[in-house]
């Protein structure tokens, strides 16, 4: 069973995952708890493409044609086997990064659009505002605080997931039935409200980032100066490498590993993705085909006999 890291300011991707600051891929993990089953449904903003909680992803890279709002970007191609990213903003790009932190002018890997960190430039990602943006797969953005009452956490530990309005509700439904997640209001994601509510998280609370930093998990009370709003993060310089990054501020040491550790692996588990439907399937092989071709054979002589 794949675990939260030793050191307490990394969080390790679980098995199935992959890509993240320290972590690596696995064979595959369980899946979650509704995750699966039940057709795809049709997202905002993708061109009528569906997404579902239980997708791999997947599917071939393709172009964003005119008329859209990033036109000639490439789009779609990465799997839930990336769909970690680390605790940087930029993170959990399968392609399209370059090593950088910026993320201004980036393909979309999952289609989806990395988060608005607002009201700043912060690392390019003004251009995928405004938070309300109806053109946003998914929604607008959302964020809804999560935290249990069970006692077989007993633990006072509040987090919040902060992603467009469609995969908010989604992970939320998968972290309730996983993770007994207290029930509560999404909020609309405003960063410039004075009501907390509304604006939280912030960036420097964020924890984990995943698929594309388009969606994010953050812990109440963590203070990330490692993802503090400098001048460097507001402006586009060639210096902006992931290398050149400060170790991230190490998680407090009193956290509910249990409960953390089902709330990472659940939200990367359900987070929606494209369904690639057959361009998803492996491919066959010689002797595959030959088999289906044999099969094939000899139900249609069946057939007339």
């Amino acid at each position: 069973m794949p675990t939260v890291a030793h050191e307490s300011h990394l969080l390790y991707p679980r098995k199935g995952g992959g890509g993240g600051r320290g972590g690596g891929g696995g064979k595959g993990g369980k899946g979650v708890k509704g995750s699966r089953g039940g057709g795809g449904k049709s997202i905002s903003g993708l061109g009528g493409k569906t997404t579902s909680a239980g997708s791999r992803g997947g599917g071939s890279v393709t172009t964003i044609p005119a008329g859209s709002r990033f036109t000639g970007r490439q789009a779609g191609g990465a799997t839930r086997d990336n769909v970690y990213g680390g605790s940087y903003y930029g993170s959990g790009y399968p392609y399209g990064s370059y090593g950088s932190t910026w993320v201004g002018g980036r393909p979309f890997p999952y289609y989806y659009w990395p988060i608005y960190v607002g009201p700043h430039e912060y690392y390019g990602s003004s251009e995928y505002g405004p938070a309300n943006s109806t053109e946003r797969p998914g929604g607008p953005m959302y964020t809804i605080s999560v935290y249990t009452t069970d006692a077989k956490y007993n633990t006072s530990d509040v987090y919040r997931i902060l992603g467009d309005q469609d995969s908010v509700a989604t992970v939320l439904s998968a972290l309730q039935s996983n993770c007994s997640v207290a029930g509560g209001n999404m909020f609309n994601y405003d960063p410039t409200s004075d009501d907390l509510a509304h604006s939280l998280p912030r960036t420097e609370s964020i924890i984990q980032w995943y698929r594309s930093s388009s969606f994010a998990l953050s812990l109440d009370g963590y203070n990330n100066s490692a993802s503090a709003v400098t001048p460097s993060a507001l402006s586009n310089a060639t210096q902006q490498l992931v290398t050149a990054l400060q170790p991230p501020t190490p998680l407090p040491s009193h956290l509910n590993r249990a409960f953390l550790d089902c709330v990472n692996y659940t939200t990367a588990s359900s987070v929606p993705l494209i369904d690639a439907g057959l361009s998803n399937l492996p491919p066959i092989n010689g002797l595959g085909l030959l088999f289906v071709l044999w099969t094939t054979l000899i139900l249609f002589k069946q057939s007339f006999l």
